[in-house]
């Protein structure tokens, strides 16, 4: 009796692994037969539905923002004590 069921469970594994083999070779395949265009109007897509687009204001500066950290201004600590005599 053991003889005959290890023929029939080597069979029901090799059939669930050309079934699992088919189903992930499926979703890959669907996967990366999109174009690249696809692909990017679903991630706008996507993107517009959480809200993760920037917002762009074309009116504004967006240098404005920036601040002044020249480290030349603070580099000379006695720029300010001479006086010239012939101004």
């Amino acid at each position: 009796m053991e003889g005959s069921q290890k023929p029939t469970l080597v069979t029901g594994i090799v059939i669930l692994a050309v079934v699992i083999a088919a189903v992930v070779g499926y979703f890959v395949w669907k996967n990366f037969s999109k174009t690249a265009e696809e692909k990017a109007a679903e991630a706008l897509q996507q993107a517009a539905q959480t809200g993760t687009l920037p917002t762009i204001n074309p009116l504004g500066n967006p240098a404005k923002s920036i601040p002044n950290v020249n480290p030349i201004d603070k580099a000379n600590p006695f720029g300010n004590t001479y006086q010239n005599p012939f101004k």
